[in-house]
């Protein structure tokens, strides 16, 4: 899933390089079905998107790894 992507990516990031964990990172990934999905590094730095499907708007807020 694109959420599971995002989470992927910045866990791979945090991995690769610790000092990652406290940057101000955020991720968004979308599908060609339209599911979507985003991740922050850090709580103190949540990423607010919004989303449009069926004629309607979402205000969505990224999850925060650490």
């Amino acid at each position: 899933s694109p959420q599971d992507a995002c989470i992927e990516l910045l866990e791979h990031m945090a991995k690769t390089d610790p000092a990652n964990k406290s940057g101000d990172v955020c991720v968004l990934a979308i599908n060609s079905r339209g599911d979507a999905g985003a991740a922050s590094m850090r709580s103190g730095y949540r990423l607010k998107y919004a989303l449009w499907r069926a004629g309607e708007s979402q205000l969505l807020e990224a999850v925060a790894l650490y």
